[in-house]
């Protein structure tokens, strides 16, 4: 059977039609889609040929198929990354600019900022010097809350849904904290070579991946993705 991603929602528009501001967005989440459907199609390949070894197509999966899928839960980490980081950075300057809850919370990260004891960072300093400080000192704020990748539900939740004030109802707490697992694995394969023990060097066993789990775990991240940038749409 093949390993086949679930299609992606429809593009969103914006209720005055369509929401130029998800443009770039979502062609970075739709390119990561098309990556790993590739990489899940070559696993497909790559697990025929080994099954036709075998007496039964049962049983642990070889290094080979192992491997590809954790690349296609690193892939599908980058494209998650790519596309929440570039939503925040098109989106929020906008909402900023538009006033409200997003206002408020640049309004208190920049008091914070020019409050703090002893001198303001060099970046605000530069903002302030530049001959537009008030794009500067936004464009300062994007870049901090950008800087890092996302490290797991939390990240997602305060730096893309709260960050760009988007509505609840539209991105549930559960929808968000289901990712847990997805970045469980990723950052196992990112950071610890996916090894189950790194404690002890001489142990070489390493975390077993599955191709159906792969394929809920790459899914549910895709579908939130699209969830946020439809929801921002929503905003313009």
């Amino acid at each position: 059977m093949a390993t086949r991603l679930p299609p992606l929602p429809p593009k969103p528009s914006g209720p005055r039609g369509h929401a130029v501001v998800v443009n770039a967005p979502w062609r970075y989440l739709t390119g990561a889609h098309q990556s790993v459907q590739a990489v899940l199609s070559i696993f497909d390949e790559v697990h025929a040929r080994i099954a036709q070894t075998r007496a039964e197509n049962r049983g642990t999966l070889r290094q080979e198929e192992q491997e590809l899928l954790r690349a296609a839960l690193v892939l599908t980490s980058s494209g998650l990354d790519a596309s929440m980081t570039k939503l925040v950075r098109v989106a929020l300057p906008r909402l900023i600019k538009q006033g409200g809850s997003a206002k408020s919370r640049y309004d208190n990260w920049l008091k914070t900022e020019v409050g703090k004891e002893g001198a303001a960072s060099k970046a605000i300093v530069d903002a302030v010097l530049s001959t537009d400080a008030t794009a500067a000192l936004v464009d300062a704020y994007v870049d901090v809350k950008t800087a890092a990748s996302y490290q797991g539900s939390g990240d997602l939740t305060a730096r893309v849904r709260d960050l760009l004030c988007l509505p609840s109802k539209l991105v549930s707490d559960a929808a968000i904290v289901a990712l847990d697992p997805f970045f469980k694995a990723r950052n196992a394969i990112v950071h610890d070579m996916d090894y189950a023990d790194t404690s002890d060097s001489s142990k070489r066993r390493r975390h077993t991946r599955a191709g159906p789990a792969t394929l809920v775990e790459c899914d549910r991240a895709f579908q939130l993705c699209a969830q946020m940038i439809t929801a921002t749409g929503t905003r313009f």
